[in-house]
């Protein structure tokens, strides 16, 4: 919420904004001092905190209320209190573009999957006693034995195998009205353990966060109409290994290979042609550290 005040009293005004959205969020709150034609204008801009526990209800595309209150301290009257109607996506929506009217141009937002990657939550915390029991030595390490890294990816990949397995279901749609926004709909992991069906951005979400749950670094890896997983063989190595996940058909070796060769020609491209889009690699502790994209549960 961005809002501009000015005014055009000699003394001046103490304003105080308020924006909140009605049953959603708490309320957001500036007080400022405007002066008389002060140059350049007094700009408030908010972003009211959403509750955890009211956005988890929204499952799917909601109507709701954001309200904007501007008050005059120096009188205790109330200027402007006005409300509009916004659309709630649902939490599971995920945006990858922005579009910028300006310049005709596309910003990449597909960092923010990595909010989808949960790997503390119970269900995905659970499933790694199956991961455990693929590994030969019954045990997950980390990065304690960075000769064991894909032997633990090895891992993740065959307990999602195992019967019952998750299949490839392809299911984006988010019905997001704003034609300025790409978006889709993304299964979080406990979603995709419970109902055993993702497609390639919720199966890489699902590795991922079973990765991180093990303490590795996975990365979220995006090309041109696909998504894959890649994982760091050793700390701070920025040596990668990379998976398709719709492979679990397949072999370990078969995926590995796929995702490998893959990701190699994909990023190539973007090396042959300066375009970033050809292939993006977000290393989960880099969106954690630099971007401060968290879990979303």
């Amino acid at each position: 919420v961005k809002c501009t005040v000015t005014t055009l009293l000699r003394a001046g005004k103490r304003v105080r904004i308020t924006s909140y959205i009605e049953g959603y969020s708490a309320k957001a709150i500036d007080t400022l001092d405007v002066k008389p034609n002060q140059s350049p204008p007094a700009v408030v801009c908010q972003q009211p905190t959403l509750f955890p526990d009211k956005v988890r209800s929204v499952t799917e595309i909601t109507r709701a209320s954001l309200n904007v209150l501007a008050e005059d301290l120096d009188t205790g009257k109330i200027e402007v209190h006005k409300t509009m109607p916004v659309w709630l996506l649902a939490r599971t929506s995920v945006p990858l573009a922005t579009y910028n009217p300006s310049d005709g141009s596309w910003k990449d937002m597909s960092r923010y999957l990595g909010a989808f990657v949960t790997p503390n939550q119970p269900e995905v915390m659970r499933f790694l006693r199956d991961v455990a029991a693929k590994h030969t030595d019954m045990r997950l390490a980390g990065y304690q034995d960075t000769t064991d890294v894909d032997d633990q990816a090895q891992a993740v990949f065959e307990a999602l195998k195992a019967e019952p397995k998750v299949n490839y279901v392809n299911s984006v749609r988010d019905f997001n009205p704003d034609a300025g926004v790409k978006s889709q709909r993304l299964r979080l992991p406990a979603e995709s353990l419970r109902d055993r069906q993702a497609n390639c951005v919720d199966g890489t979400v699902l590795f991922a966060s079973l990765l991180e749950a093990i303490s590795l670094n996975p990365a979220i890896v995006v090309l041109p109409s696909h998504v894959i997983v890649g994982w760091e063989t050793a700390p701070q190595s920025n040596q990668w290994r990379y998976l398709d996940t719709t492979k679990l058909d397949k072999s370990f070796a078969e995926a590995l290979k796929f995702g490998s060769t893959l990701a190699q020609v994909m990023e190539k491209q973007r090396t042959d042609t300066g375009n970033e889009e050809w292939f993006r690699r977000w290393p989960l502790r880099e969106l954690r550290a630099s971007f401060g994209i968290y879990p979303a549960e």
